[in-house]
Formats: structure tokens, sequence, C-alpha cells
């Protein structure tokens, strides 16, 4: 059952698409009703991590609605709120926004960190649709305390070792060997290389206006035992990549406006595949 704020949230893009279509009398005359009977619209979800660990009582819980329209700029903040971590996950979160501020040929999402003391703990890694119909449920990543990453010179793609940390929002599992799987990042002679689950792989990319694009992929011919599902969606998501951002420690490749595979810096002890 939809909740009553998913329902305002949905009214809200409802009747400013019908404003900008000049067919507000088309409407349904719940959603107008609705609209009207808010001065601001409201959307209402959950936010939570799987991690056994507690959190300080002083770490704060920050959940922004975007604009995530623009594959080659930045998302726009459209609305902010704040809230304590004093008690365990589930939180429950309620974020207020101006429905005349909405485009409806845009794309709206949520976002949410979790920081003590300046630090970031948690953040989410994967695209929350903000008007779905479901009251949006917000899952956050660990972000483990690690060596600064690797920076973007001039706006390009960053040069150095990356390891996945999820695919499609989901975990990224190890590949054969139990090894993760990575991305290396040669920046001067716009290549890329890394361990794909099963062989390795390596290739060109170009990077033009903010449209990133890999690639014909060279990779070995190795088989193994694990990893070659694995393999075979990693290889195709690198493929199908546009667009790129860095986010505190992490580099998120994208499809459109939606993140599909996010890295972290390679331990040192790890194997890069290369």
């Amino acid at each position: 059952m939809k909740s009553n704020a998913m329902v305002v949230a949905r009214g809200g893009v409802l009747a400013v698409t019908c404003l900008l279509a000049g067919v507000l009398g088309g409407c349904g005359q719940q959603t107008g009703d609705v609209a009207m009977d808010q001065a601001a619209g409201v959307i209402e979800g959950t936010v939570l991590y799987r991690e056994r660990m507690m959190l300080p009582p002083d770490a704060q819980l920050e959940i922004q609605l975007e604009d995530v329209s623009r594959a080659d700029a930045p998302a726009t903040v459209l609305a902010v709120v704040t809230q304590a971590t004093a008690t365990a996950p589930p939180w429950p979160f309620r974020i207020s926004y101006d429905p005349t501020t909405l485009d409806p040929r845009h794309r709206y999402g949520l976002r949410a960190t979790v920081r003590h003391e300046g630090q970031l703990v948690f953040t989410s890694d994967s695209f929350v649709d903000a008007f779905a119909e479901d009251a949006p449920e917000i899952v956050l990543v660990h972000v483990p305390r690690s060596a600064p990453a690797p920076t973007a010179a001039a706006g390009g793609l960053p040069a150095g070792q990356w390891q996945l940390l999820s695919l499609h929002g989901e975990p990224a599992d190890t590949g054969a060997g139990d090894k993760p799987l990575t991305l290396v990042i040669d920046e001067l002679e716009s290549r890329v290389a890394g361990f794909s689950g099963c062989n390795r792989y390596t290739g060109p990319y170009t990077l033009e206006a903010g449209v990133l694009a890999l690639g014909q992929l060279a990779v070995t011919r190795m088989a193994c035992m694990d990893g070659a599902d694995l393999e075979q969606r990693y290889l195709s998501t690198l493929r199908s990549v546009d667009g790129f951002s860095l986010l505190e420690s992490r580099l998120q490749l994208k499809v459109g406006a939606a993140t599909v595979a996010v890295f972290q810096p390679l331990d040192d002890s790890a194997d890069a595949g290369q």
C-alpha cells in the first residue's frame, strides 16, 4: 500500500506536469486536491545499513533530494535533511521539497551519508528513485578509512588502481581464487586493464566533453570454475558506461544518471590483475 507521503510526493510531480502542460483540469481530482493541500511535497522512507557495527551517538545522517538528469554535470541538490543516528537502523526520514521546482522530464534520486566528526562513515552508492511507487529504502555501504584516493587531473579519469565494490547496486563478489575484480587506469596512455573475475582484460578509453567510452576490450581466454558469470556481467557493464564521478574516496561509473559500478582504491597488498 502506498504511504500518504509517497502519494503527496507523486502528486507534486503530477501537479507540476499538469501545470506545465496547461491541462490541470485533465488530472485526477485526488491528485489536484493533494497538491493544493500541501504547501510543499513530502517524501518519507527509511535508511539502513547491514554491517554489524554501532555508530557513535553523535554521528549525523544526511539525506538529499537530487536532480540527476544530466550525466555530464554534478547533481543539483533540491532539498536536504540532517538528523541524529542515536538509535539503531533502520532510520525513518522525512524530507520536504517545493513541487514547483520539479520538471516532469527530469530524473530525481535520493542520496544518504553518515558522518562522524567530519569523517564519512557510510554512503549510498546506487540510484534510489525519489518518486518510486513504494516508499524509498536507502541502503548504505561502509566506507573504510584508507589512503586518499587517486585524483583526476583536469577533470580526467582518475589514474590508479581500483577495486570493484558494487555492481548495479549489489555488493561485488570476488572472482576465481577469491580475488577482487579490478580496474587499473593509465591516464597517460588512455587505457584500462584489470582482473575481470576469471581473465585479465585491457583496452583503450576515450573521454570527450564529459562522455566516457571504453573501446574494444581484449580478454585472455582462461577457463575458470568460478567467476565466469560475474566476469560476463562486469565486462558487459564496462562496455556500456558513458560517464563517471569521483565521490569522496570512490570512483563511480555511470550509464546516464545511474551508477552501475562503484570502486574503491585498491589495497597495495592486493593483486591488480595486470
